[in-house]
């Protein structure tokens, strides 16, 4: 048991009209917690034996999840004749417009898969100085 459901348990000792309703959720959280233990170990094993995802995870801030999204988004690097082309697949290249005399660049595009857009994200932003 950790700190919480310890405290908890106390807590509910001390008044015995919660303990009929905090028992069933301390039970719950732990039957979630051993569920999430139990991915996060899959997602482990996976992000092992596959030699590329290990690759990507010597990236600053990349873990196993982000580097599964990014394989199994990218899926064919062969498919991109440039590496530039990645980023806009994801999303990650400006919006521009241009008309005329008028040539503005905005925001990332947001286009793609926003799932691997804010993992990349979250990795760049857990490296990067303060």
């Amino acid at each position: 048991m950790n700190v919480f459901a310890v405290r908890a348990a106390e807590l509910a000792e001390a008044r015995p009209e919660l303990t009929a309703a905090i028992e069933p959720l301390l039970k719950a959280r732990e039957a979630i917690g051993r569920q999430i233990a139990d991915l996060d170990r899959k997602v482990m094993r996976l992000a092992r034996n596959d030699a590329q995802v290990r690759r990507f995870m010597t990236a600053p801030g990349v873990g196993p999840i982000t580097a599964l999204c990014f394989l199994a988004t990218i899926d064919d690097p062969s498919r991109f004749k440039r590496s530039r082309s990645v980023g806009a697949y994801a999303g990650l290249t400006t919006r521009r417009y241009a008309s005329g005399e008028i040539d503005w660049t905005g925001r990332i595009s947001k286009c793609g898969y926003k799932m691997l857009r804010c993992y990349l994200y979250e990795a760049a932003k857990c490296c990067s100085p303060v």
